[in-house]
């Protein structure tokens, strides 16, 4: 079997996820190249992105308050009041910045099953409802690759 990719964005959800179930009979090994989370436009004022979690064959990792992260990716946070390298990733709030770790390479053992997905939740005072939704995106580029190549 010849690697597959799993490329898009999803539409606006309280959860917005990809899943992949590992039906090829061999190991599998995913890349997480590229996954990024963006408010639902028109809630960015009330709406905070919580972050990352991913299952892959039973284990769980997360939630990493991570607004994009992949593999080989860089990027930066630009304060005033704080300095990091390319590597780190954060989301910042006023003055506290939170960093988080993620996996960019999993294997997945045949018939196991890899989720990816982010959380939003709304600000105060804001109430859940049709005018005020706590949705987002999720944008991603995911590699799968057959361990027998």
């Amino acid at each position: 079997m010849a690697s597959q990719v799993l490329s898009g964005t999803t539409g606006d959800e309280d959860t917005p996820s990809i899943s992949y179930t590992n039906n090829t009979g061999q190991n599998v090994r995913i890349i997480i190249n590229f996954a990024s989370l963006t408010q639902t436009p028109g809630t960015e004022y009330n709406t905070t992105i919580l972050g990352f979690s991913v299952s892959c064959g039973g284990m769980n990792y997360g939630p990493a308050p991570l607004k994009t992260f992949g593999k080989h990716l860089t990027g930066s946070v630009l304060s005033s009041s704080y300095s990091y390298s390319p590597s780190e990733l954060a989301i910042q709030s006023g003055q506290s910045v939170y960093r988080g770790y993620m996996p960019t390479e999993l294997m997945l053992p045949p018939n196991g099953t890899f989720n990816l997905s982010g959380d939003f939740e709304l600000n105060p005072p804001y109430n859940p409802s049709p005018s005020n939704p706590s949705t987002g995106r999720l944008s991603y580029n995911i590699v799968v690759i057959p361990e027998a190549g």
